[in-house]
């Protein structure tokens, strides 16, 4: 069964479904007003009738403003609610998955690498979102525990630079088509280009994992690290202590 987006990013990201009858309705919350918009042209899309924007105060003692619509009922929304988080997680597409990034992501500009928070599963449904990731992509995201002061754990999954240089780009492009121009922060900024995906399609080759941890361990001691394929070979360049380094590595060798 296809699920409706909505409802999926409703139950999964900054929103929440409710049934009080005998079909459920949509609640959506952001600070950023061109998500909201995107989400409630979705709602039409989908014949979901929406109420009129409305604003409350930040629950976390911040100063932004929160702006929530909520929905009509709808079957649809019903089936969502209905179903077991595994389905749920069975069901995500691209789309889906950048939906809740933008939602619930995060970028680390130090690393270049992309979180997806998922606060509310326990271990065994984070797992099965990490292995519904590798069946997207081929690279398997990495379950890991966000350790607050009071005491609250929670699992996050974090996204590996191969994985990351494959759905970066998606995601910057859907941001690009749609219009999100206030969420580039979620992909590095607009200006910001990762050498990495100009080499991921070589991902299948045999030594495109040795090449890329050269290259990886190249960039900690200097960023100008850079890693091409050219004539058969991939080669991974650096300077360390003002003498140009090169490795290279056949491709499928």
């Amino acid at each position: 069964m296809k699920f409706s987006r909505v409802g999926k990013n409703a139950r999964l990201g900054d929103g929440g479904l409710t049934c009080t009858h005998k079909n459920a309705h949509a609640t959506f919350y952001s600070t950023e007003l061109q998500i909201l918009g995107l989400k409630r042209e979705m709602c039409l899309k989908e014949g979901i009738e929406i109420s009129d924007l409305k604003t409350q105060l930040s629950g976390y003692g911040g100063t932004k403003t929160i702006y929530r619509f909520g929905t009509r009922v709808n079957e649809a929304l019903t089936d969502v609610y209905d179903a077991s988080i595994d389905d749920v997680i069975n069901d995500i597409d691209e789309e889906d998955l950048i939906l809740w990034y933008l939602d619930d992501g995060s970028w680390h500009k130090s690393r270049n690498t992309m979180h997806l928070y998922c606060n509310m599963f326990d271990d065994r449904e984070t797992e099965l979102l990490a292995v519904r990731i590798e069946e997207m992509y081929g690279v398997k995201p990495v379950k890991r525990i966000d350790r607050k002061k009071d005491g609250r754990e929670f699992n996050y999954l974090y996204f590996p630079r191969h994985l990351v240089a494959i759905f970066r780009p998606i995601v910057k492009r859907y941001i690009v088509e749609k219009g999100l121009t206030d969420f580039f922060y979620k992909v590095g900024g607009i200006e910001f280009e990762d050498i990495l995906e100009s080499v991921i399609h070589l991902r299948e080759l045999d030594n495109f994992v040795p090449a890329y941890r050269s290259w990886t361990g190249a960039r900690r001691v200097d960023k100008s690290a850079y890693m091409v394929s050219l004539h058969g070979i991939i080669y991974v360049n650096w300077t360390n202590k003002d003498k140009h380094r090169q490795t290279k590595f056949l491709m499928g060798a």
